[in-house]
């Protein structure tokens, strides 16, 4: 079957919009989409203990969650995007490539600021 040029135009558009895009929430395993839910809705705090096999979080042993809520002042709406495919911010991308490289069993601290994650701590 043979496009119309305003078609074939489209779908180079959208091609040329994916590979800009990079990795999509569409593109994690269930065990990274799982974490990402947990920071975005986390938004401030620590996730501690969390083991991380063959470059995949585990959810056994559950990792500890600590909320930090900051007291005196207003808490902003935020839209939730638990179904929604989004292109992966680089904290996000950073964070699983630092899973990739980590060796299997390894337990980690993951510090949330605004959902995304802002520091990594590996225990050895």
């Amino acid at each position: 079957m043979k496009l119309c040029p305003q078609e074939s135009r489209r779908e180079d558009f959208n091609r040329r919009v994916i590979t800009r895009m990079g990795q999509c929430k569409s593109t994690l395993s269930a065990p990274r989409k799982k974490l990402l839910q947990i920071m975005q809705e986390l938004y401030f705090g620590t996730i501690e203990g969390q083991v991380v096999r063959g470059g995949e979080p585990c959810s056994a042993p559950e990792p500890k969650i600590t909320k930090e809520i900051k007291l005196g002042a207003d808490t902003p709406e935020r839209s939730t995007t638990a179904n929604d495919d989004f292109a992966l911010k680089r904290q996000v991308t950073d964070l699983f490539e630092q899973f990739d490289r980590l060796p299997d069993g390894s337990v980690v601290t993951i510090e949330v600021r605004h959902g995304l994650p802002a520091r990594l701590i590996v225990a050895r």
